[in-house]
């Protein structure tokens, strides 16, 4: 827990540092989603790890199996989109970042894998003044 208090910690240091925190570039965006459309992965698995003001298991990072597009499993169980909520293939995440984009939050940054395009890093801030409704997606051990 001590580990989610620093990152949280630096997080809204970045935030108080970064006058332009709330634009995500539509230009960084916009390359990289062409440079993973490009390659047409449809097979793939990837570690998804969150960080926010949550319950301990759902901090626990968490191994995401994408089949033709689709997530068939996590941590080798069933996917089930009523047990296993807040999870998302990549084309889902770059969808959810043009969503929340859009909807004008206190802080957003996204953070891409220079590979294949994919987002490595969501980092979100929805209302300033709310406490505690930050949250953070990162996704690591990309292999297909």
């Amino acid at each position: 827990m001590k580990i989610n208090n620093v990152f949280l910690l630096f997080a809204i240091f970045l935030i108080a540092c970064n006058e332009d925190n709330a634009q995500v570039s539509q230009t960084d965006f916009e390359t990289n989603f062409t440079k993973w459309e490009e390659l047409d992965i449809s097979d793939y698995y990837f570690t998804q790890s969150i960080s926010c003001y949550c319950t301990e298991e759902y901090l626990l990072p968490k191994e995401v199996r994408v089949v033709n597009g689709t997530i068939v499993s996590i941590n080798g169980e069933s996917y089930n989109p009523e047990v296993h909520y807040d999870f998302r293939t990549i084309n889902d995440f770059f969808d959810f970042i043009e969503m929340k984009a859009k909807s004008n939050p206190s802080f957003f940054g996204v953070s891409y894998d220079e590979q294949y395009g994919f987002p490595t890093r969501i980092a979100l801030d929805p209302v300033e003044q709310i406490a505690d409704d930050e949250i953070t997606y990162t996704l690591s051990d990309f292999k297909y």
